[in-house]
């Protein structure tokens, strides 16, 4: 299911006028494994298990030191609907600015503290 699945999705894609490639040369790029060892460098993967929370975390444990340190790792599911709101971004800026992946959520915070302690004035007064 998961090849026809990618092979429409690049059909329809290229039906559409969003591709430049021949969508089968595309798809002979994609790799289809279970072995570990084929994330070694890996740019970009694409997780299609079981919705199993516990087996997605021990696939991730597993590879995430295997694959390039700036890879994009992502997940496919068909009942998750991830809707991206402005936090999404700001993390892609404070990339590009240089800041470090621990300062994302202090950032966050401090940015939100203000808002929340007025949201718990009115609640309380």
């Amino acid at each position: 299911m998961g090849r026809a699945r990618i092979a429409g999705d690049l059909n329809r894609l290229a039906a559409q006028g969003l591709l430049t490639e021949d969508p089968a040369a595309i798809a002979r790029r994609v790799t289809y494994t279970t072995d570990y060892a084929a994330f070694d460098g890996a740019d970009f993967v694409v997780e299609n298990i079981a919705e199993d929370l516990a087996v997605k975390q021990a696939f991730f444990r597993e590879i995430s030191p295997r694959v390039a340190p700036e890879a994009l790792l992502t997940v496919k599911g068909e009942e998750k609907v991830v809707c991206a709101n402005v936090d999404l971004f700001s993390g892609m800026v404070y990339k590009m600015m240089g800041i470090p992946q621990e300062l994302y959520t202090p950032l966050f915070a401090v940015a939100r503290i203000v808002g929340w302690c007025a949201h718990r004035i009115e609640e309380v007064y």
